[in-house]
């Protein structure tokens, strides 16, 4: 019987799975994903999850300092920018950190620890009695099962773990946005500035770096995250909706092409774009849909 099994190798499911090992429990983590995450889903942590990281002496390692974190100046919240300075006593901090680093340090702790990481085998369901949890497991060598006293659910949103368990996930959803990304794009190099590394667009003006610009058709944004150029176009549809568009169903993936024509719909000027490496694998993003959500017990 094992004291724990976390469903969810993510920065979540991790750091809990270090947490355990340092009191002394080595729980078993399942993902069915066959190793981290490659994707720069996040690009930082933000609050006091940054102190917490420092508490555990992963701050200093993540950000390479041996200063502790400093509170930051400056956030933003909605597309707003806030002036923390005003504010008495400001505890935001701030680690920036692409997602798969993150990642790995916390994996790193966890192992040494010695905490099981199963990469690839997935939470199936589960039975639950007076006496703990039943796992039912699927890996590459098929079905099993573990015998737990408490099963954890890390695995994100649309979390199996909630939907076995019956947890109710009330809140808001909204199809009404389609937010386009890419890294490591930039627009024709006469357009960027050569101080403030903003862009100054023929026919549209200034936008600064790093700034939402608002329109009626959306928000554009362009700026470095961390070493690397990003474009982002928030569009919004012409209606609210609740559930998604049939059409929105096994869309093709996310072109260079696409995400030029939506720049253009919301600035109303042509926005030509092109890889920083021509021969380097885009990174091209789409989100259809926001959610606003939190499970109705834990």
């Amino acid at each position: 019987v094992y004291d724990v099994v976390i469903a969810g190798a993510g920065p979540n499911g991790l750091m809990l799975a270090g947490e355990l090992g340092l009191a002394g429990i080595r729980p078993v983590v399942l993902d069915p994903m066959p190793g981290p995450n490659p994707l720069r889903r996040a690009n930082g942590v933000i609050g006091q999850g940054v102190r917490i990281l420092d508490h555990r002496g992963l701050y200093g390692q993540i950000a390479g300092t041996s200063e502790q974190p400093q509170v930051n100046p400056r956030a933003m919240f909605a597309a707003f920018p806030l002036d923390l300075a005003v504010v008495p006593n400001p505890q935001l901090f701030l680690l920036p950190v692409q997602q798969p680093r993150l990642v790995q340090a916390l994996a790193d702790r966890a192992g040494e620890y010695d905490v099981d990481i199963r990469w690839g085998h997935t939470l199936a369901g589960f039975d639950q009695d007076a006496d703990g949890v039943t796992v039912h497991i699927t890996g590459p060598d098929g079905a099993y099962q573990l015998r737990t006293n408490y099963l954890v659910g890390a695995d994100g949103g649309t979390s199996p773990t909630r939907k076995l368990a019956g947890i109710d996930f009330p809140g808001m959803s909204s199809y009404d946005t389609v937010v386009r990304m890419a890294l490591d794009v930039v627009p024709p190099d006469e357009w960027l500035g050569p101080v403030s590394a903003g862009l100054d667009i023929p026919g549209f003006g200034r936008v600064p770096p790093l700034k939402f610009h608002r329109g009626d058709q959306g928000v554009f944004a362009f700026g470095a995250l961390g070493d690397r150029a990003a474009v982002l176009v928030f569009e919004l549809d012409t209606a609210a909706r609740e559930e998604p568009r049939d059409d929105h169903v096994d869309e093709p993936s996310m072109s260079l092409a696409e995400l030029e024509a939506s720049a253009k719909r919301v600035l109303g000027v042509d926005m030509p774009l092109r890889p920083v490496l021509p021969d380097a694998p885009k990174d091209l993003r789409r989100f259809s849909g926001i959610n606003s959500r939190i499970a109705s017990r834990y």
